[in-house]
């Protein structure tokens, strides 16, 4: 009597818990026009949780054929955030975990497997330069005299190696990506455009489709 006899799990679907640093969950509430939330408030949570049409891309964990995937639908928040890895639960379900099965190809998705978590937010229009160009909070901008400005910007967010921009430059500006030695205001220049660099950078921003990657994190199947 009491003795656990077996465990039955469902194969409609599966839960993945993905623990996020709370510092990475800015950007993903960049597009929620400053929408008023509490972190300790679960009906908040929920309400941002629907405005924030986030997709979830769901990988396994050491698998060799990385073009598996599944793709997953962000089912809810967390409702506190761990104080001791300062990370925030987002709860990814995964339908017909069983689907499509090819043995030493596509497994299922079983309990206890460690998977890796992309999401996915909406594109929308950002001011976006490489890491690279930023300078202490400052760019170096070649002026239509092809002199040298230096200007503070303001950072919205940083994500690998982009830099999202709050303010501080206007679309069409040339930003100096190389090293300017000295570094005086009207230093004259010889700009050559890299446009190359330009359109893979382009490219790169956009993540070669029409969603934007914001955060990959690993969770396992519940």
């Amino acid at each position: 009597a009491g003795a656990v006899l077996f465990e039955a799990l469902g194969t409609d679907a599966v839960e993945i818990n993905a623990q996020l640093p709370t510092r990475q969950f800015r950007p993903l509430l960049s597009g929620l026009n400053h929408q008023k939330m509490s972190l300790d408030n679960p009906a908040s949570f929920q309400k941002v949780l629907e405005n924030m049409n986030l997709e979830a891309r769901v990988q396994l964990v050491g698998f060799p054929n990385q073009d598996t995937y599944w793709e997953g639908k962000l089912l809810r928040i967390s409702e506190s955030i761990d104080p001791v890895r300062d990370t925030i639960g987002l709860v990814v379900m995964v339908d017909k975990p069983y689907e499509g099965v090819i043995p030493g190809e596509r497994p299922p998705l079983l309990k206890g497997m460690y998977s890796s978590i992309s999401f996915y937010a909406p594109a929308k229009p950002m001011m976006v330069i490489p890491r690279k160009a930023l300078h202490q909070g400052r760019v170096y901008i070649a002026k239509d005299d092809n002199t040298l400005e230096i200007r503070a910007v303001s950072i919205l967010y940083q994500q690998g190696e982009f830099i999202v921009l709050k303010g501080g430059l206007i679309e069409g500006e040339k930003i100096i990506l190389s090293d300017v030695i000295p570094v005086i205001e009207g230093l004259p220049l010889k700009v050559i455009m890299d446009k190359r660099y330009e359109q893979q950078f382009a490219s790169n921003a956009l993540g070669g489709h029409d969603k934007e990657k914001i955060n990959e994190q690993d969770g396992a199947p519940q």
